[in-house]
């Protein structure tokens, strides 16, 4: 069989799950999100704190979930490209 490898099939279909994941499959795209959410979020601190008297709460409220979420996307990309196997100490 075409799949088969030295350790059987269910090791050969493991391997092409996890090279099929989604930081691969959907990286490029989770990149310019982050590079988007990170422009738009201090973007609206940068005007929150320049002209402090007309912003409103809801302006710096979605500028920090803006770059909260950039970095957890950017967190998930670098965490879920990281071999499985390897530690951090």
């Amino acid at each position: 069989m075409l799949l088969e490898s030295a350790g059987g099939p269910d090791r050969a279909l493991r391997a092409w799950r996890i090279r099929g994941g989604a930081a691969r499959t959907f990286g490029s795209l989770i990149l310019s999100l982050c590079t988007l959410l990170v422009g738009l979020g201090g973007s609206l601190l940068y005007q929150a704190f320049a002209y402090p008297l007309t912003a409103d709460a809801a302006q710096v409220l979605l500028g920090s979930v803006a770059l909260a979420l950039s970095l957890l996307l950017l967190f998930f990309l670098l965490y879920s490209r990281r071999p499985h196997g390897s530690s951090r100490c």
